[in-house]
């Protein structure tokens, strides 16, 4: 599968902010954290996330206030909507716009990637990709762990990406894949397993907040909990 090329158009008072799109997920809103800031009233701190599906944008409500129209209706949050040529979603005072493999000459860019002259007038940004985290408590530690490459390995080998030396980790015990998704966790045969919220998994497509324990013993043994900053945030369960 190829990586989708875009461009997301934010429009504002009459103003046009441009950024490049790579493929990855791409959050929205009021938190520095976020792939585009946004500023103004009705901007939730993390207020959407665009997504690819079979290599179509896709746009996610995070459950704002305000929310974010598509075709004149408030989306349901946590859910993804398609994105279909030159339709326009509503944010705050933002109406966004994904334009999907642009006719544009990437060495127009500057050195600094900012600007694309004889192509567009707007000012061009590569968006950042939303960045994913992997916590790890053990009874005695703590560790976070920022998810980039396309598969990590978490296990007690000292080899593995994600090192976790406790008794109850086999040595390659599950392994990390980046989707256009967002991570998903699979498990490798372990002597354990995964469990989430009391029932064992074999893989899962992580949400924000996910809680994976290790043999069920939630006091004793390791809890791996996945954050994304563009996802709902959920408690330690």
């Amino acid at each position: 599968m190829n990586t989708p090329f875009a461009i997301l158009h934010l429009s504002e008072v009459g103003r046009i902010r441009s950024y490049l799109l790579n493929g990855m997920p791409a959050t929205l809103g009021r938190s520095p954290e976020n792939s585009v800031v946004l500023e103004g009233a009705g901007i939730a701190a993390e207020h959407a996330r665009l997504m690819w599906i079979k290599e179509v944008p896709h746009l996610v409500d995070l459950g704002s206030q305000s929310g974010t129209t598509l075709k004149g209706a408030r989306l349901v949050p946590e859910r993804p909507y398609p994105l279909a040529a030159d339709e326009v979603a509503t944010l705050g005072s933002y109406r966004l716009k994904v334009e999907v493999n642009p006719p544009l000459n990437l060495a127009a860019l500057d050195k600094d990637g900012r600007r694309l002259p004889a192509v567009r007038a707007a000012q061009l940004a590569f968006a950042r990709p939303a960045k994913f985290h992997l916590m790890v408590a053990t009874a005695g530690d703590y560790k976070k762990f920022e998810l980039q490459a396309e598969t990590l390995t978490i296990g007690r080998d000292p080899a593995s990406d994600i090192h976790v030396d406790h008794e109850a980790i086999s040595g390659q015990h599950a392994r990390l894949t980046r989707t256009p998704r967002g991570y998903e966790i699979v498990d490798l045969n372990s002597a354990n397993g995964l469990d989430l919220s009391g029932r064992r998994i074999s893989r899962k497509l992580l949400a924000n907040g996910d809680v994976i324990t290790v043999a069920g013993r939630r006091s004793r043994q390791p809890d791996l909990r996945h954050h994304d900053p563009g996802g709902r945030r959920a408690p330690w369960r």
